[in-house]
């Protein structure tokens, strides 16, 4: 069993965390200056901007596995099952074709040059078992996932696949991050309700 590969950014964790404690920083130093109602707005202002980068730079990724293509993006996550992917294409950013239509991955733009390959990372995290990070270019996941496509179909996993997911209704799922604009709506009232009570 290969183990499942994470693409994403490593600069967008870095820019994630730098944020957070930036915000932090901020908040503690405005805090013996200002009354009780602007550092909340302070406060919540700060966390929409982690949440922010959090959002769309720190969490995207792409999983591969043996049983799923997992697209993390901004606002959900599509889960695709092998039975359902077709194929891939490099365009701006990785969009994988499925039978229930073609899916974008946020996380993996189009790299500056067209060369494309696996290119080997290290580990991301070997205790949790969450597989290999690596760089999340569009040709590079692209590869991968080509590579793993081809691998499950000469092994004979994938024989009158499209079919049999047809069959027991096997599809791609799709998971909106329900929490993550709940919070962001929630952040965006609370620092309103600042300026107005």
């Amino acid at each position: 069993m290969a183990p499942t590969d994470v693409y994403g950014s490593t600069p967008g964790r870095v820019l994630t965390a730098a944020t957070a404690v930036a915000a932090v920083a901020l908040v503690a130093a405005l805090a013996p200056d200002v009354g009780p109602r602007d550092l909340v707005l302070a406060a919540s202002l700060a966390a929409l901007a982690v949440l922010g980068v959090w959002a769309t730079l720190g969490r995207p990724c792409v999983e591969v596995s043996d049983g799923t293509v997992v697209l993390r993006n901004v606002t959900r996550t599509v889960t695709l099952p092998w039975p359902t992917v077709v194929g891939v294409e490099v365009g701006w950013s990785l969009v994988v074709r499925s039978t229930h239509g073609r899916w974008t991955a946020w996380a993996a733009p189009r790299g500056s040059t067209a060369v494309r390959g696996p290119r080997r990372g290290v580990r991301d995290d070997e205790r949790s078992g969450a597989g290999r990070r690596r760089p999340a270019t569009a040709q590079v996941v692209a590869a991968e996932i080509d590579e793993r496509l081809a691998s499950l179909r000469a092994a004979g996993h994938l024989d009158d696949a499209q079919r049999l997911a047809a069959a027991h209704g096997i599809t791609p799922g799709v998971r909106w991050h329900t929490g993550t604009l709940a919070s962001a709506a929630a952040l965006v009232a609370v620092a309103v309700a600042t300026r107005v009570i």
